[in-house]
């Protein structure tokens, strides 16, 4: 058990953490009443990841109550707690660089997802299915978001720049009809990764069928925000 407080003359809030016979490490956040004499779990929820940012923390969770196992993800600011989504799975919340916005993950069978939550406006703001954590991110001014994947039994497939704060499609890879000619060949088995250039102030999306071919071709298109156009570079 760690970090101890003390919230009125009976009742804690404590972590514990707890290894069982070389498994993994779990964190659990833990609420207790001292009621005669004896310790009365009054809550007890495990962790799924944690971050701070300033004076705010974001805690994804599970089991709000010893018969509840449901997740939840909390947000703390200036130490009031409220829920911001629940009965799901949820795990490794994170600020954005500003802390303006909380990126979580949600899964369930055989998908995966990262939600988009606007601290300001209170409410999820954008979900986006089979993101890895890196092919996402905030250019450095905070005007821009951008995601990217090539993945799912469905054939999900996107490339896309979001205008912040309202998230509106500022550019998408795959409805650029300038470039639409050298994509023929992109199939969802294809692997793709995008990341910010800052000397070149610009998204790139890289794209490769490394996966199915043993001479792989490698596309990369690149978004300037210079220009605001979209160039192929390779």
């Amino acid at each position: 058990p760690t970090k101890f407080e003390k919230l009125d003359d009976s009742q804690y809030r404590f972590r514990l953490e707890i290894q069982d016979h070389n498994t993994d490490l779990r964190f659990y956040r833990i609420a207790a009443k001292i009621l005669d004499e004896k310790i009365k779990i009054l809550l007890s929820e495990e962790i799924y990841g944690e971050s701070a940012f300033q004076n705010k923390s974001v805690l994804a969770v599970a089991g709000k109550s010893q018969s509840d196992g449901r997740g939840y993800v909390i947000l703390s600011e200036n130490n009031k707690e409220k829920i911001i989504s629940k009965n799901g799975y949820f795990y490794n919340p994170k600020f954005s660089p500003d802390g303006n916005y909380i990126i979580y993950n949600t899964s369930g069978r055989e998908w995966f997802a990262k939600i988009i939550y606007d601290i300001q406006k209170n409410t999820d703001i954008l979900q986006l299915a089979y993101l890895s954590d890196e092919n996402y991110g905030f250019t450095p001014d905070g005007e821009y978001f951008y995601a990217c994947t090539v993945a799912g039994i469905d054939g999900t497939i996107y490339g896309e720049i979001y205008k912040l704060p309202e998230f509106n499609i500022q550019y998408d890879l795959f409805e650029d009809n300038d470039i639409r000619k050298d994509m023929t060949e992109i199939m969802a088995s294809w692997a793709m990764s995008c990341k910010y250039d800052d000397e070149r102030k610009s998204v790139q999306f890289i794209l490769s069928d490394k996966y199915t071919s043993s001479n792989p071709i490698t596309k990369l298109f690149e978004y300037s925000f210079v220009d605001k156009k979209a160039h192929l570079i390779q």
